[in-house]
């Protein structure tokens, strides 16, 4: 019940949020870092299937890195 709410208002947040914010407004959520938070949460259930799909937009967009350890 908990992680069917996350889940619908990550999705929800992921349309309505922007790609990115002008510099002045760096550092707030973007439809990136919702949808990031809604494949973590899915993975968390052990929904891989769905996550994949979702985690794929993150790193499709081009916006995100991995940085090397």
């Amino acid at each position: 019940q908990v992680y069917a709410q996350i889940e619908a208002d990550l999705t929800e947040a992921e349309t309505l949020l922007p790609p990115t914010y002008p510099a002045a407004d760096q550092g707030r959520a973007t439809s990136g870092a919702a949808a990031a938070i809604l494949g973590k949460a899915l993975m968390q259930q052990s929904k891989f299937a769905q996550a994949a799909p979702v985690l794929k937009r993150v790193m499709d967009s081009n916006r995100y890195r991995l940085m090397p350890t």
